[in-house]
């Protein structure tokens, strides 16, 4: 028998994660804190959590987030996409609410806190070493953090070139669930999302202030860019500037030609640049992870990088389906520790497809009633405006999460991959079934979810124009966050760009880094890091 490490709570031999509380299940016990030979608890092979990970060794460096493949209770979605599997995602306590992708690259709306799951360990990797060994245990875990850290970079660049194409449904197919088209507020505002998938190129500007009530602080970020998406990634043009007043602080990225070019100006100091030609760094990435692989597995690994990177971006559109094949059958062409455990998650074409029905399900048509809408959307309007159409309403995350538990208690046995997906990864039956109705219960106090309005306008075909987004203190407070979005010059922007081009040159003129040799100097100065 295992038990919660977070409450306590007893569970199945098989379980990975509480049902109750979503904290890791500690492995059954031999003893008090007993591992092998009477020595420390070691990590279990697969997915673990970041804390069952870290009380083992430290990070060399924070893992980033991935798409959550099954819903949650928690409130911090405002609209519900559908998206591949991640592997080794644990449900926790919370089977349903659909997770956000990371953000598309210039008009997405940002994404919203998940998850962050945690990297198949190898079984044994909190083992006590002793003797010689021990000598060699730092290095040897900077060594494995770096291997680690360049397979992240592959997994990073699918996620920042988005999941458009698996995350929202596309508008004909929405029309012929309905004959129609739906009329809810959150299968429209997913409808002008995923007209985003046409547009090859556009400016737009982002901002993120802090409200008193209504009214704006003064603390501000604005993020302006633009973005026009060629035949392949290097011949496509990522140019984004960020300024803060507040901090007297301004920077530029651009992504031109297969580099990446960048400056810092802030008050009290020079102008700082930086020029990395990314291609001609896979010689560099190959010596680094050839500190632990053999020269014909780094080989391997390196390429995949630059394979995933080269496959983000395909005949002027986001392919993260294409990107993510790649980086699929990469792995499985891998022939050592980590790619045979990455193999055992690897995600499931079936399951993808039936996750990705559901949510476009429940989007047109358990959201459509009248009656639901008037729960879930409290306070919806519509008015014209020049060109378009704004919507707007509240979004109660109480109510939805109630629809979404109750429309697939009723529909599950439509979906029996996946259903059995969510049950592998809560740990049993009884485990999934608990989270259900936790979720269908769930009603907490007024004081512990805050508010959140959603204004989107869009124009002729559901056109995306712009997207606003606040966040007001839970308990009625005054705080309040808003994220303001607005896109223009649909389709007519250049990857030629000449101001961009002028900063590409400037940058590599002015640059002040060696990223080869940064790199090897962090190999050697991080020995004491995971």
């Amino acid at each position: 028998m295992k038990f919660c490490v977070e409450c306590g709570r007893a569970l199945a031999d098989t379980a990975k994660f509480c049902g109750s509380c979503g904290a890791p299940a500690a492995p059954a016990a031999q003893g008090a804190n007993a591992g092998p030979a009477g020595g420390t608890s070691q990590p279990q092979p697969g997915p673990q959590s970041y804390e069952a990970v870290s009380a083992h060794r430290p990070m060399h460096a924070a893992q980033p987030q991935q798409p959550a493949p099954v819903p949650q209770t928690a409130s911090t979605q405002p609209l519900a996409q559908p998206q591949p599997i991640a592997p080794t995602q644990p449900i926790a306590q919370q089977p349903y609410a659909p997770q956000q992708a990371a953000p598309a690259p210039s008009f997405a709306p940002p994404a919203s806190a998940a998850p962050a799951p945690a990297f198949p360990v190898p079984a044994g990797a909190g083992a006590p070493v002793t003797g010689a060994d021990a000598a060699l245990a730092p290095a040897a875990r900077a060594r494995h953090g770096w291997r680690i850290a360049a397979i992240i970079a592959a997994v990073v660049a699918v996620a920042v070139g988005g999941t458009l194409a698996w995350a929202i449904p596309n508008v004909p197919a929405v029309r012929q669930l309905l004959g129609m088209g739906p009329k809810n507020p959150g299968a429209v505002t997913m409808q002008v999302l995923q007209s985003t998938q046409d547009v090859s190129s556009a400016k737009f500007n982002m901002t993120f202030e802090e409200l008193n009530g209504s009214t704006p602080t003064g603390n501000k970020v604005t993020i302006d860019g633009k973005y026009a998406l060629g035949a392949n990634t290097d011949a496509s043009l990522f140019d984004v500037q960020v300024s803060d007043p507040s901090d007297d602080a301004s920077g530029r990225l651009v992504w031109s030609g297969g580099a990446f070019g960048g400056q810092i100006t802030g008050d009290g100091f020079d102008d700082q640049y930086a020029y990395v030609d990314v291609n001609g760094m896979r010689d560099d990435l190959q010596k680094l992870l050839e500190y632990e692989l053999d020269a014909t597995t780094a080989k391997q690994y390196t390429d995949l990088v630059f394979n995933v990177k080269d496959a983000i971006v395909k005949d002027g559109k986001i392919d993260s389906k294409g990107a993510l094949k790649v980086f699929n059958d990469g792995m499985s062409a891998i022939d050592d520790e980590y790619a045979k455990e990455y193999r055992k998650y690897m995600p499931n074409e079936a399951v993808n497809q039936q996750y990705a029905d559901f949510v476009n399900a429940f989007f047109t048509k358990g959201l459509e009633d009248s009656a639901v809408q008037a729960r879930v959307f409290p306070g919806k309007t519509e008015t014209k405006v020049d060109g378009g159409t704004k919507l707007s309403y509240d979004l109660n995350m109480v109510e939805f999460a109630h629809e979404l538990a109750n429309y697939w208690t009723a529909n599950q046995n439509s979906y029996p991959d996946l259903r059995k997906t969510l049950v592998d990864a809560a740990g049993s039956e009884a485990d999934f079934n608990d989270a259900v109705k936790q979720m269908q219960d769930w009603n907490p106090d007024s004081d512990e979810v805050p508010g959140i309005t959603v204004a989107v306008t869009y124009g002729s075909g559901y056109r995306f124009d712009a997207l606003e987004v606040t966040l007001k203190e839970p308990g009625g407070g005054s705080e309040a966050y808003r994220m303001n979005l607005t896109v223009s010059d649909q389709n007519k922007v250049s990857a030629d760009d000449a101001d961009a081009a002028q900063f590409m040159s400037t940058a590599k003129q002015k640059n002040t880094i060696d990223l080869g040799k940064l790199m090897d100097s962090s190999y050697s100065s991080s020995s004491y890091y995971y």
